[in-house]
């Protein structure tokens, strides 16, 4: 059956949280209600969002990969090292390096690594914290289209894809999600399905 209930959260007064009694569910949307409001910064205006893409550049070196979906289609997957880890090839890789932690990103819609926002949160992540980031880019944008699939929001099999192979690829490091728009109702999904199963922290 079903369960839900009204999220104690300021700025989701009108929002109802329905999902799967589970313990692991309840745990998620417990978490959700410590967050509180949510307030935006002094600083922040429509016109310094709008020009921030414009003023900061954030030069991101990316790995290309393409996962074969099994149907005739590919995803494409951005890989983005820590400057420490850029020159050094799978061979070269130690086993402290092998436990860097691993975020992958779902971008929202018609998102891709060219993003500015998707750059920017790469550039804190592998800069400041020297994490490995992963950014899924959705089919037909930054990416090939090969087959008549595109995404489609109800639809996790590329979210699944994508999850599985960072961990097939790093299995030792912890691996860490970050979604935006629908990008995190595509980690909600996979989260939601998986369980406790799933691959993320």
């Amino acid at each position: 059956g079903e369960g839900g209930r009204q999220l104690n959260v300021r700025n989701f007064n009108r929002h109802f949280a329905l999902f799967s009694p589970t313990e692991f569910n309840e745990e998620c949307v417990d978490m959700l209600e410590t967050l509180g409001e949510y307030k935006k910064p002094g600083w922040y205006t429509p016109f310094l969002a709008s020009a921030a893409p414009v003023l900061v550049e954030h030069h991101i070196v990316w790995e290309r990969f393409e996962h074969e979906d099994g149907e005739g289609g590919v995803i494409a997957v951005d890989w983005a090292h820590p400057p420490s880890h850029q020159d050094q090839d799978e061979a070269q890789t130690t086993h402290e390096n092998m436990l860097t932690p691993v975020v992958v990103i779902v971008p929202g819609l018609a998102g891709h690594s060219g993003k500015d926002y998707i750059r920017s949160v790469t550039s804190i992540l592998t800069k400041n914290l020297g994490w490995r980031v992963c950014v899924l880019n959705w089919r037909g944008f930054n990416a090939p289209l090969v087959s008549n699939k595109v995404f489609q929001p109800h639809d996790i099999a590329d979210t699944e894809l994508f999850v599985e192979n960072a961990h097939r690829r790093y299995p030792a490091a912890p691996l860490f999600g970050i979604g935006f728009s629908a990008g995190s109702n595509q980690l909600l999904k996979y989260l939601g399905k998986h369980g406790e199963g799933h691959r993320i922290i």
